[in-house]
């Protein structure tokens, strides 16, 4: 079954992270070359005219610069089985860092470095950092209210990104060996028991999480389907834009040029037929 697809408004996109320059400059000079959007971005519906998008903020800056103002979807239901993952690699990272955030801003987390300190933090959001060779250790955040993260968070992100280089990890239930084990100056950063809920307020309140912080794993992700931007841009009504979706996946899977992936992925792309 093809998943739900939309034509929706930048207007109404949620991003939950920060862009990459890197990764927008690079969708941007792909999308001017080929005159495509190469996958429709993945969404969940949060109310009428909202979207909160599940992948990178970059397509969105892209977007924005090419004056593109509507981006092909695909929708996830929210009782759909959606695995979240936050965790980032932390590049020259000092235990330090800590002791720098709180002389900053006092009084709004408490440092752990012992595993069985956390017991007493159950109702703290907490950011945990591992390395190789050295103790766990974890920064815990007083949190009022379960289905929203403290804004001392994205602080603490904030000043992290600035203080050393955060960098997307590999994280892939196909790859066993994704760690950076040879990188003995890595550290992992990780937001534990992260929920959706979280996410979304996070999201309506524009606080953001690092590029490439968190991943959204469900089934039946669209890949390569190639809408032209010259009918995004098109004077027509959006319900024309989403007919074309429509016909154009249904075209590919009736003549072979798509497949059905074991473990829930759509590969909808020419260069595919066999």
């Amino acid at each position: 079954m093809i998943p739900k697809l939309k034509i929706v408004p930048l207007s109404g996109i949620l991003p939950t992270m920060n862009y990459s320059e890197e990764i927008s400059r690079h969708f941007r000079e792909m999308m001017e070359s080929s005159g495509m959007i190469r996958t429709p971005i993945s969404i969940m519906e949060i109310s009428e005219h909202n979207y909160l998008l599940f992948d990178d903020s970059a397509i969105l800056k892209a977007a924005n610069d090419l004056k593109i103002k509507y981006l092909p979807a695909q929708l996830a239901h929210p009782n759909q089985t959606i695995d979240i993952r936050a965790e980032i690699l932390v590049r020259d990272f000092e235990l330090t860092f800590m002791d720098e955030f709180l002389q900053i801003f006092p009084r709004v987390a408490k440092i752990c470095t012992d595993k069985k300190d956390l017991r007493n933090y159950k109702k703290y959001a907490r950011l945990e950092l591992t390395h190789y060779g050295h103790k766990d250790a974890a920064i815990c955040f007083h949190k009022n209210d379960p289905d929203r993260l403290p804004g001392a968070i994205f602080d603490f992100l904030d000043f992290l990104g600035r203080k050393s280089q955060l960098i997307r990890k590999i994280i892939s239930k196909r790859i066993r060996a994704a760690n950076i084990k040879a990188h003995q100056n890595y550290w992992t950063i990780r937001l534990p028991e992260l929920t959706l809920e979280q996410i979304i307020d996070s999201a309506r309140n524009q606080h953001y999480f690092p590029p490439g912080f968190i991943r959204f794993d469900f089934g039946g992700r669209l890949i390569g389907v190639e809408y032209p931007i010259a009918i995004l841009n098109e004077k027509v009504s959006i319900r024309e834009k989403e007919r074309f979706l429509y016909d154009l996946i249904n075209y590919r899977l009736n003549n072979g040029y798509a497949e059905y992936i074991e473990g829930g992925v759509y590969l909808l792309n020419y260069l595919v037929k066999k």
